[in-house]
This record gives C-alpha cells, structure tokens and sequence, in this order.
C-alpha cells in the first residue's frame, strides 16, 4: 500500500531536490580568504537566476584533509548555501552544465583544492581546477 502525503493545513505538497554549496573561507594552503563575501553573493545571484532561489546559512566551521598534500588538514569557516529545486531543474542537463561552469570558477578563484556540491543526497567533487 502507498503511502499519501499528509495534508497540512491545506498546503500542496510537491517533492524538491536539495542542492548545497560550501562557499570556503580559506584557501588551499588554510590562508583566509577576503572574498567570500563575495562569492556568497554570487552564489545567491546565481541560483536565485537558475533556480528560483536560494539561502545562505551562517558560517559554519569545518576542517577538510587534503590527501593530494600529504593529508594536510585545513580549517574552514564556509558558508552553506541551500537551494531547492525541481526534479525536472534536477536533471537538467544545461542547468546542471551552468552550475558546473559556476562552481569550477569559484574553485580556481578562491584558490580551492576541491569544491563540493550535495545534490539530493548524492556529493559531488570538482578537482584540478586550475
């Protein structure tokens, strides 16, 4: 037996993908980025465009080992953005191309050994960005 999607309220109920970025306050060798700021913006401008919208979350505080450097391990402070889009928006294969040239671009900017993308669960790594 299926089950239904619970009635809340009246509200309609329609299932959305979540795609999150980590815009990095450091760069690859752990030094503190001045753009990240920046970058925050032109990730909500980015998706609010492509996808409808967009939220930044607070930083956050991470560390992320390096393997390519001996396991070098770097503090971050990133910010995450979140943005929730269609199964249809999900799968687009120009959208999905648009992101990828967004992304690679805020790597080599901000000078990053790797950037990740979740998307519905699923991580993404883009490496050799420069």
């Amino acid at each position: 037996m299926e089950q239904s999607e619970p009635k809340i309220l009246g509200a309609t109920s329609t299932r959305v993908v979540l795609i999150v970025l980590w815009v990095p306050s450091a760069d690859r060798d752990g030094k503190a980025l001045a753009n990240q700021d920046e970058w925050k913006n032109k990730g909500l401008t980015f998706f609010g465009e492509t996808y409808g919208g967009c939220t930044a979350m607070p930083r956050a505080e991470g560390i992320w080992r390096d393997d390519e450097r001996d396991g070098n391990l770097v503090r971050d402070f990133p910010i995450l953005l979140h943005c929730y889009v269609s199964e249809e928006q999900a799968h687009d294969k120009k959208l999905l191309a648009k992101l990828g040239v967004f992304i690679r671009k805020l790597g080599r900017d901000m000078k990053q050994g790797e950037v990740a993308l979740l998307i519905d669960g699923r991580w993404h790594g883009f490496k050799n960005l420069s």
